[in-house]
């Protein structure tokens, strides 16, 4: 891994999180937030077992050859941080983690099957002894969740909390579109970032420190720009759009079709590109009309679309836009 300890002390520059250690013990569900703060400068220990991380075997490889020490999928999302082996099944390797925590700031989990509060090594059994702990926790529903146990993927944590139903094409006889990457993962991750920056804060006045529990199917949820405040205060369901936001109500096409045959997104709905044209030579002729040629004007007056065609009732199928327990 690239590590700030590779360039010596005096040529490091100054950066906002570099006073703090940070242990990670995440699968790839939690890789990005540890990726974030050792970004901005934080001492990031990333725990891998014996095998070592399973991220590793995750093509792409460096010249296409399989190799642990050669994925980019690795390289990408361990960036800036430390990595050492710990084998938390045996007495040795708890002994270690103890040591480790004992001298962190921060500590991130991935832990959603309870394996640590089996081994005695969770939040609470720390809190007591080192009251300025912060500690994230990112699972897929939380931990105390009724659906904590529930099996799962980016996939359907994406589909489950909103993301997937917004994104697609204006044809909705077309399923919807997943996202490109594990933006699910990111999501939580971006959560539980934010969560640690805030308990940074309130433990700078207080010397106190916090357990952060991130549901990262909630932190989707609440992640759907109008999505699921639509739903929820007036029982609307967004459609989805080409190249465009999800809306109640479709808005004007945004894509132009290339000489090449492909598409660009433009800056403003393709419709306004004759207007244009139209409002040049119209404006030209006579400047008692040029209140008329005015681009807001036009806009105003063709942008008046229907309700979409294939909508159902209002009580639709937004389920997927509904907060989970």
């Amino acid at each position: 891994m690239t590590t700030n300890s590779d360039t010596p002390a005096d040529l490091q520059p100054m950066q906002a999180l570099d006073d703090l250690r940070v242990i990670e013990l995440c699968d790839e569900r939690g890789a990005w937030a540890g990726k974030l703060l050792a970004d901005m400068g934080a001492d990031v220990i990333k725990l891998e077992p014996p095998e070592g991380d399973a991220t590793r075997n995750y093509e792409p490889f460096v010249d296409d050859v399989p190799d642990p020490e050669q994925s980019l999928y690795f390289w990408y999302y361990n960036t800036s941080k430390r990595s050492v082996v710990i084998d938390l099944a045996t007495r040795q390797g708890q002994a270690d983690f103890r040591r480790l925590v004992e001298s962190a700031d921060v500590v991130i989990d991935t832990d959603d099957k309870g394996e640590l509060d089996e081994l005695g090594l969770d939040y609470e059994d720390f809190a007591e002894d080192h009251p300025d702990l912060i500690w994230a926790s990112i699972t897929p529903f939380g931990r105390s969740s009724v659906r904590s146990e529930e099996i799962h993927t980016d996939l359907t944590l994406a589909a489950n909390g909103g993301f997937s139903w917004m994104n697609g094409y204006d044809d909705h006889s077309l399923p919807p579109v997943r996202g490109g990457g594990p933006q699910a993962w990111h999501t939580g991750c971006h959560y539980a970032f934010m969560g640690i920056l805030v308990a940074l804060l309130e433990r700078n006045q207080s010397e106190q420190g916090q357990f952060i529990d991130v549901n990262i199917n909630a932190s989707i949820n609440v992640t759907t720009e109008a999505g699921s405040y639509v739903w929820l205060v007036g029982h609307d369901t967004v459609q989805r759009q080409t190249g465009r936001h999800a809306g109640v109500q479709p808005s004007m096409p945004s894509q132009l079709k290339c000489a090449d045959g492909r598409y660009v997104n433009a800056a403003q709905p393709s419709s306004a590109s004759s207007t244009i044209g139209s409002r040049r030579k119209a404006c030209s002729t006579s400047s008692s009309k040029r209140r008329s040629c005015s681009p807001a004007r036009r806009w105003r007056a063709s942008a008046s679309p229907k309700r979409w065609s294939t909508r159902k009732s209002r009580r639709s199928s937004a389920r997927v836009a509904t907060p989970s327990t």
